[in-house]
């Protein structure tokens, strides 16, 4: 077994020990005396697992916390209903060609009265 893959193996299973609140750093310590960084890594694991102790809010506080995530989620939801909403009017077969053919009479009666303007302006023959 490689070195690395030895100590993620006593590291693991270091860690569930933990979990369980049943370790003994010392038995891995000495049952790999070769691995100098053992010990230090194990005490680290320790060091960490009592700085993250869980940590229980008040009922209150989950209380309001899920109250604002359920307000924040049907406003969402309202938004993007109202977005689809909008957004699948002009997805409409009818009203993209209405829209097209709008467009398209505008542009003519720009050129058009282009046309005529500039046909004024010319000198008759």
């Amino acid at each position: 077994m490689s070195y690395k893959n030895l100590i993620t193996e006593v590291l693991s299973l270091h860690a569930d020990q933990i979990l369980q609140q049943t370790t003994d750093r010392r038995e891995y310590a000495t049952l790999f005396p070769s691995q100098e960084e053992l010990p230090s890594l194990l005490s680290l694991a320790d060091q960490v697992q009592a700085a993250l102790q869980p940590v229980n809010p008040p009922k209150a506080f989950r209380d309001q916390l899920q109250r604002d995530l359920l307000a924040a989620a049907h406003l969402r939801q309202a938004t993007d209903e109202e977005t689809a909403t909008q957004s699948s009017f002009l997805r409409s077969p009818p009203a993209s060609i209405a829209l097209t053919l709008l467009l398209t009479l505008i542009i003519g009666l720009f050129f058009y009265q282009s046309k005529q303007l500039h046909d004024q302006d010319r000198p008759q023959i």
